[in-house]
């Protein structure tokens, strides 16, 4: 008779029904979930944790590190040392406390290893079991005809420098004549995937050195369930739960697999997603703040962040990660498909924010333009931060005196950075500030202008310092030739008193330009708050024209190095009005930076002159009796479909009103707030729509290059090849901290738990 080749009917239904009593023995997630009291109990012992027992637990794990790292993925979590006193006879242990009875034989284990006797075992070492020998007979084995042996070289590693490393891991049984892997022996895997290192015990003597470095480099485990033993030293809920339900074999879930984890990250992603579009549903108005930046993977990133009003308070919020093939402004319209995902209207955008670039800001082309061609109410703001930018690095164009100066300082920088020896001389020579801190030379950057700030302070804090620094490598014989006259070239250009001058001029104005920038970037800024800041630099730029002499003088204090203008011979022409000497600085250099600083700063503010004419009567209610006329029907036009004429009622009692409260509130958004918390909106219901429309108009795109660290943070060359549903998850709960932190994530539990569930129901 021809033998069966599938499974008969009986043996079907026996098949089954085994796995129908599988699946009834299964826990439920709930089952590994403990009730407040005991969660309490659990922070109260965690707390308990100090440094000392932190030390303690990785003294331990360091001793048993030397061995196979790969293999000791249960170590942290089952190894319990108790001070126990052993006694040794011959080859046989005997542990006084347990009355365990422990080979130095491997070979002669136990084939079933309790705790106990790992625990023996792990603090005698593995070089106790290695029984290391020159020659090694019982290792005996025939190979094609050809005896084989153990050779005591398999002890050692040899790495590519040379160095030989002993595998302290290996340990050798006389009685089978093979070797174990001492870890692997201890914590063997599941029986299916046991390797010969901790079964039976390993004998191919002709590939030894290949299958033994094989094995010493695999990873059995993964990296998450290391992580989470680890964790669980100091997390006593998390450390009972592996002790209770890791590694018990098929059958027996514990719900601590990479793949849980990443459903765990992605729902937990949706829920704060989720939570900040609710926010968005009831805020109603919103902005968009855009920005693109390429990863690791150099994969184009586009940012997407919210600027809203909720429950009185100005949010800014990132929301997605879009990865982007073009950089066009048509392209970058897919961010309408992300707001229809969502059931988020465009109709219900009051502004955008990008930088300045002409995918971004184009009239025609550009993001903005196709968002308009949707909604003529989402106004344009280009983002204060690159308009300062702009603005210096077109300055620093302006003549060419402003060209070499800043040419010199990166110069300067590239001098002292290209070596550690000249940068060292350089560090202890300068001087601190009045902070008591060491301010160094930075690299310029076109984009970060707060180092051209700080590059330029420590220029001119330590001018007189440097200059000597410079004379003492051109003194230096010990110096090579290139070095020397290098130096002294960069000596000669900074004791000009062209470039003492522009150190001193650069750094009053990059000072307050970079204070200027610091506060537009803070989160929260209303629009027109950060246009007086502005309107402020250029009073302050304006006002400076006039103090030639100011800066005159400061230069002759930086350094007395210094070779004034006035001391160099000037050419003569006849019948010709020649400006020369510091004249002819103060015109052709002084006054021309100073003009273009001031009309690229009218240039930029002519772009707020807008809002300035619609929003007016919000921001003056502290200096004017009544609100600006003008302003306000400009308003109620534009914004029709938000606002009626009664607003013009509802602002002139408003005005009366806040007059009375307190000296506080100064600005918009404390009045939004005010009305929020005072249940005031029924009253001033227009003044409040008001304020939110004006409130949500964003002033630059900050928070958008903000989400940049994270995405650095997150997605980096050791996890480059992530998806994106993960790195928006991840990247949402880091940025959004705040709401992740106040969520309560039972439902992402029954909602983990219904996807898992077996259970099927029937009509």
């Amino acid at each position: 008779m021809s033998s069966r080749k599938y499974l008969s009917g009986a043996e079907k239904r026996k098949l089954k029904q085994q796995k129908e009593n599988e699946a009834k023995n299964h826990p439920t997630i709930f089952k590994f979930l403990k009730p407040e009291n005991d969660a309490k109990s659990n922070v109260t012992t965690h707390s308990s944790f100090n440094s000392d027992t932190m030390i303690e637990n990785l003294e331990t794990e360091i001793q048993v590190n030397n061995l196979d790292i790969n293999s000791l993925n249960n170590y942290e979590t089952e190894l319990k040392l108790v001070a126990n006193n052993s006694v040794s006879t011959n080859n046989v242990l005997m542990s006084s406390s347990n009355k365990i009875e422990i080979s130095k034989d491997p070979g002669l284990w136990p084939e079933t290893i309790d705790r106990f006797f790992r625990e023996e075992c792990i603090k005698l070492g593995s070089v106790f079991f290695q029984n290391r020998n020159k020659e090694y007979p019982a290792s005996k084995r025939l190979f094609n005809s050809q005896n084989r042996f153990l050779s005591d070289n398999l002890f050692d590693r040899k790495m590519y420098n040379g160095d030989i490393i002993t595998r302290k891991w290996l340990i050798y049984s006389e009685s089978v004549g093979t070797v174990f892997c001492f870890p692997c022996k201890l914590f063997p895997l599941d029986s299916k995937l046991k390797s010969s290192f901790s079964k039976s015990g390993f004998n191919d003597w002709k590939h030894a050195d290949e299958l033994v470095s094989s094995h010493e480099n695999s990873i059995e485990h993964k990296n998450a369930v290391r992580i989470l033993e680890l964790i669980s030293q100091f997390d006593p809920f998390l450390k009972e739960h592996i002790l209770k339900y890791s590694n018990q074999g098929t059958g027996n879930p514990s719900y601590l697999s990479k793949t849980i984890c990443e459903e765990l990250i992605q729902l937990m992603g949706k829920k704060v997603l989720k939570t900040i579009i609710e926010e968005i549903h009831i805020a109603k108005y919103y902005s968009l703040i855009v920005d693109s930046t390429p990863d690791c993977s150099h994969i184009d990133q586009l940012s997407i962040v919210f600027r809203y009003v909720y429950l009185g308070e100005v949010k800014e919020r990132f929301v997605h990660f879009i990865p982007i093939n073009s950089h066009k402004g048509k392209s970058l319209f897919d961010v309408n498909n992300f707001l229809i995902s969502h059931n988020l209207t465009l109709e219900n955008c009051r502004g955008q924010s990008f930088d300045n670039a002409a995918n971004m800001s184009g009239k025609y082309e550009g993001l903005q333009a196709h968002i308009k061609q949707k909604n003529p109410f989402a106004q344009f703001v280009p983002c204060a931060g690159h308009s300062l930018n702009l603005i210096g690095v077109s300055a620093t164009e302006s003549c060419q005196e402003a060209i070499n100066f800043f040419s010199y300082l990166q110069k300067l920088y590239n001098f002292f950075s290209s070596s550690p020896r000249r940068w060292t001389v350089l560090i202890t020579n300068l001087s601190p500030n009045d902070n008591q801190k060491l301010l160094r030379l930075k690299s310029l950057s076109l984009t970060r202008w707060c180092c051209h700030f700080e590059s330029v302070r420590a220029l001119f804090i330590n001018y007189d310092n440097i200059l000597n620094c410079l004379e003492n490598i051109n003194n230096d014989t010990e110096e090579k030739f290139d070095v020397r006259r290098e130096a002294k070239s960069i000596m000669k250009k900074f004791i000009k008193f062209e470039t003492a001058f522009m150190c001193v001029l650069w750094q009053t104005i990059l000072e307050r330009f970079n204070k200027v920038s610091e506060k537009l970037q803070k989160p929260g800024l209303d629009l027109l708050s950060g246009c007086d800041l502005i309107r402020s630099l250029r009073q302050f730029i304006f006002h400076e024209r006039n103090n030639y002499e100011k800066y005159d003088n400061l230069t002759q204090t930086v350094s007395t190095k210094i070779i004034d203008v006035g001391k160099r011979k000037q050419r003569r022409c006849e019948n010709q009005t020649i400006l020369c000497g510091k004249k002819k600085f103060q015109v052709d250099t002084f006054f021309v930076i100073i003009d273009k600083l001031i009309s690229e700063l009218d240039r930029r503010l002519n772009s707020y002159n807008l809002f300035l004419s619609q929003f007016k009567f919000l921001v003056n209610f502290k200096t004017d009796n009544d609100p600006d006329i003008d302003s306000l029907n400009n308003c109620i036009q534009f914004y029709h479909n938000d606002l009626n004429d009664n607003l013009k009622t509802e602002i002139s009692h408003f005005y009366h009103y806040i007059k009375t409260v307190s000296s506080d509130i100064d600005n918009c958004g404390a009045i939004a707030k005010l009305l929020y918390e005072r249940q005031l909106i029924d009253i001033f219901p227009n003044v409040y729509i008001a304020l939110r429309l004006y409130l949500t108009i964003p002033l630059t795109n900050c928070e958008a290059e903000r989400s940049f660290s994270k995405l650095a943070l997150i997605k980096n060359r050791l996890r480059s090849t992530q998806i994106e549903d993960r790195l928006n998850a991840l990247t949402i709960m880091s940025i959004e901290n705040d709401i992740c932190k106040k969520l309560s994530f039972h439902d992402v539990l029954d909602t983990f738990a219904s996807c898992k569930s077996r259970k099927k129901y029937f009509k």
